[in-house]
């Protein structure tokens, strides 16, 4: 996977542009010529349900669906989505199984986009007496969300995009983001 069509080698500062050229490639000269591409194999979803038990007063679960790569033209959407699933206090599962229900002490959406693939995930926690109304509640939240059942208002899609805005700014100005850039 480390060729030379594939690696980015950068300096900063007061750098002789030749001399650093030839020291780099003193140093790299056993990697020659492009590499091959690396495989695109799409993952395979595979429903299934997986159970743990553990000592605790609170049971953990997870949701998961597949979801668009992160090259895809459609992330954009499934940002905006996610944000309005998941993505908050204002966020439909924590007003409907939180706030109205008191069935969950806690619980989030998550997209995750990898190249080839991506997928959403809804996490939290709640007694074991309830982990089936809270599964059965966060998956038709999603199918209603998603398949347009419960449209998403004006309102809801304004803070959703105002909330995604809100944290791209306020990341974009922490002390590493800023280094590097």
């Amino acid at each position: 996977h480390y060729t030379p069509d594939r690696i980015v080698i950068a300096a900063a500062g007061q750098v002789g542009h030749e001399d650093f050229v030839a020291q780099t490639r003193d140093a790299f000269w056993r990697l020659l010529g492009p590499g091959d591409a690396p495989g695109l194999d799409t993952p395979q979803f595979h429903p299934g349900l997986t159970v743990e038990c553990a000592n605790s007063a609170q049971v953990y679960f997870c949701v998961a669906i597949p979801a668009p790569p992160y090259a895809d033209a459609g992330r954009y959407l499934v940002h905006v989505l996610n944000r309005i699933l998941g993505g908050g206090i204002s966020s439909r599962l924590s007003r409907k199984l939180r706030e109205d229900t008191g069935l969950v002490y806690e619980v989030s959406s998550e997209y995750h986009a990898y190249r080839t693939a991506g997928m959403i995930s809804v996490e939290g926690s709640t007694s074991p007496d309830h982990l089936v109304e809270v599964t059965s509640a966060v998956l038709a939240t999603m199918a209603n969300l998603f398949a347009g059942v419960e449209p998403i208002d004006a309102e809801e899609l304004w803070r959703a995009k105002t909330h995604i805005r809100i944290q791209h700014l306020t990341s974009s100005e922490d002390a590493h983001t800023r280094m590097c850039r």
